[in-house]
């Protein structure tokens, strides 16, 4: 059985979203020249399966991102 090789992608974003497909296509094209398998359908399931954007919400991210420590998480130790 011949071994299949699988890279997942992930770049620092540019200034511009074309910029960044730009660097996205240059990657993969790099790894497909080591051998690495490109899946398309991966990469586009997001826009076509029923779930694809349904569970994000980035209005709630603001929570996780908080610097605000409150009790009991309070601790005269703390590292800064």
């Amino acid at each position: 059985m011949e071994k299949l090789k699988i890279s997942l992608l992930q770049l620092l974003p540019t200034e511009s979203a074309d910029d960044n497909l730009k660097k996205g296509i240059n990657a993969c094209r790099k790894a497909k020249a080591m051998g690495f398998v490109y899946l398309p359908k991966l990469e586009s399931s997001r826009e076509n399966e029923v779930h694809g954007n349904a569970y994000r919400r980035p209005e709630k991210y603001s929570l996780l991102l908080s610097e605000k420590i409150k009790y009991p998480f309070v601790r005269e130790d703390r590292r800064n």
